[in-house]
């Protein structure tokens, strides 16, 4: 079962004869991407995964998905400029929101390990990341896009977000991916407020060390 309709400006309510089929689970992003359907009024099955992290730990979507509210699965790469643009959003929405029930896990190919490692250092990313392999990655069929990715457009960035209950309730495959700070702070109000230094010496003004 295959089929493409994306970026056909489509709207209104998805066919059942598209949701009831079995190869729903791995077609609705070719049939729902760059259009204007609903994702509320459908059921889209989260990625399930068992992956060793860059640092060797295990990450499990049955104990990851159940113990947060949501989920962020976040595809980026450091060759990426749109990544490194948004990157900043990322990790700003998961300092306010991480202790409201928020987690990400970010994943990436094509990457070295070292060139990696040293972009999640400088930057203070603390969420989990993994690289995708045939052997350690998401149960989506490879993307015909980047092959081996094994997630649904394999587009950098690409945004998709879980609930508790292993449901894709967000995905920058359908939304601008800029609206999830509002669709965050719908489910999970204001979050952590940035708490600012006010400063009452000026005598190191306008100097860099």
């Amino acid at each position: 079962f295959d089929i493409w309709l994306w970026h056909n400006k489509l709207s209104g309510k998805v066919p059942s004869l598209f949701y009831d089929h079995v190869g729903w689970k791995d077609a609705w992003w070719n049939i729902m991407g760059g259009n204007k359907y609903n994702l509320a009024e459908v059921y889209v099955l989260a990625p399930t995964f068992h992956v060793t992290d860059i640092n060797g730990a295990i990450l499990d979507s049955k104990e990851i998905y159940p113990n947060h509210k949501y989920t962020a699965i976040f595809h980026w790469a450091t060759w990426c400029g749109f990544s490194i643009a948004y990157m900043p959003e990322v990790i700003r929405l998961y300092k306010k929101y991480r202790d409201f029930g928020f987690e990400v896990i970010g994943l990436t190919s094509e990457e070295e390990l070292s060139t990696i490692s040293t972009y999640i250092k400088d930057n203070e990313i603390e969420w989990p990341n993994f690289f995708s392999t045939p052997s350690n990655m998401l149960d989506y069929p490879a993307s015909c896009i980047t092959p081996g990715v094994g997630y649904p457009a394999g587009q950098n960035p690409e945004i998709t977000l879980i609930d508790s209950n292993g449901r894709v309730v967000f995905t920058s495959v359908i939304t601008n991916r800029y609206e999830l700070a509002s669709f965050l702070e719908e489910k999970l109000g204001e979050g952590k407020q940035v708490e600012y230094y006010t400063s009452t010496d000026y005598s190191q003004d306008r100097k860099s060390t």
